[in-house]
C-alpha cells in the first residue's frame, strides 16, 4: 500500500480486517498517514472524518496517506484517489472503486489493485463471498478487459456456481411462499441491534432524562444480534433493545477498538 502513489484508496470486505489494517497501517508510518471509515465508527464519527477526508484530497501538497475503508464508500459519496486497492469480491464492486479512483479525470492515469487476503490471524475473509471473488479473478486471469459489459456474464456465473440458492428461489416464487422468500433470500441480513457508544449518552438516559432519538441514532453502531451474548452487551437500563457498548472506542476504528483487545479476538469478533 505504502509503495503506491497517493492518495490512496483501500477497500476490504469486512469491519474486521478494516481495523486491524488501518491500525497497523498507523503504527507503522505515523498518526496522519491513514483515515479509516466503516460501520465501526458511529454516524457522527464517519462524518467527522468524511469531512477531514474531502478538505485533506483538495490539498495538493497532501498525497502521502490512504484511506482504509469498507464498501460503506463505494456509492454515494464524491471522493477520487490516485490509487485504489480493492480485496477481492465480485466484478461490480471492482468497478465501483474505479469510480473512486481519478473520478474527476484530472489525472493522466490512475490504477485499481485487486488483492486476495489470506485468512488467518487477525484477518478474515467472507465465506459468502467466495464464489463472487472466484468469478472476478477468473475474469481478470482471463485477461479480458474489465468494463460494465461483462457484470450481467459474472452475476449470471456467480448465481450458476450458488447452484440450489436460485433453485430454491424459484420453487417457493412459484408456490407463492413470498414470507419464506422474504425470510431466507435477503439481500442484506436485517438482524442487527442498536449499541450506544457514548457513554455520556447511556448516562442520561438511565438517568431517565429524555434524550432526542437522532442524538442516539448518531452516538451508535449497529451489531449483528447473535453476537451480543457472545459480546456480553448490557441493555441500558429501563430502555430494553437497546445495548450499550463496554469496551474500548475511540474515532479512528470506533468499536474495533475494544474488540482487538479481546483475548479471544476470532470468537468475539463482530463482520
Amino acid at each position: 500500500m505504502h509503495s503506491l502513489p497517493g492518495p490512496r484508496l483501500v477497500i476490504l470486505n469486512t469491519v474486521r480486517s478494516a481495523a486491524v489494517i488501518a491500525q497497523e497501517y498507523r503504527k507503522k508510518y505515523g498518526s496522519n498517514s491513514v483515515e479509516h471509515i466503516s460501520t465501526a465508527l458511529s454516524p457522527r464519527d464517519r462524518e467527522e472524518t468524511l469531512i477531514r477526508i474531502k478538505m485533506r484530497l483538495e490539498e495538493d501538497d497532501e498525497l502521502d496517506w490512504a484511506l482504509v475503508a469498507t464498501s460503506c464508500v463505494e456509492a454515494g459519496v464524491d471522493l477520487s484517489f490516485r490509487t485504489g486497492v480493492r480485496e477481492a469480491a465480485s466484478l461490480v464492486s471492482l468497478l465501483q472503486i474505479a469510480g473512486r479512483v481519478n473520478r474527476h479525470g484530472q489525472m493522466q492515469s490512475a490504477i485499481v489493485w485487486t488483492i486476495v487476503l489470506k485468512d488467518g490471524g487477525l484477518l478474515k475473509t467472507i465465506p459468502s463471498l467466495q464464489d463472487s471473488a472466484n468469478v472476478l479473478m477468473d475474469l481478470l486471469n482471463s485477461k479480458q478487459v474489465i468494463s460494465p459489459a461483462l457484470c450481467t456474464d459474472a452475476l449470471k456465473r456467480e448465481v450458476r456456481l450458488g447452484g440450489t440458492f436460485s433453485q430454491a428461489l424459484l420453487k417457493y416464487d412459484e408456490r407463492l411462499r413470498f414470507p419464506q422468500v422474504e425470510k431466507d433470500f435477503r439481500v442484506i441480513a436485517s438482524d442487527t441491534r442498536t449499541v450506544v457508544v457514548d457513554m455520556a449518552i447511556v448516562n442520561e438516559i438511565e438517568r431517565g432524562r429524555s434524550v432526542d432519538w437522532r442524538k442516539i441514532q448518531k452516538s451508535s453502531v449497529q451489531i449483528y444480534g447473535y453476537r451480543l451474548n457472545e459480546l456480553r452487551l448490557p441493555e441500558i437500563l429501563g430502555r430494553p433493545g437497546l445495548c450499550k457498548w463496554t469496551y474500548d472506542y475511540d474515532g479512528f476504528i470506533g468499536y474495533m477498538a475494544g474488540v482487538i483487545k479481546l483475548a479471544n479476538f476470532d470468537d468475539y469478533c463482530c463482520v
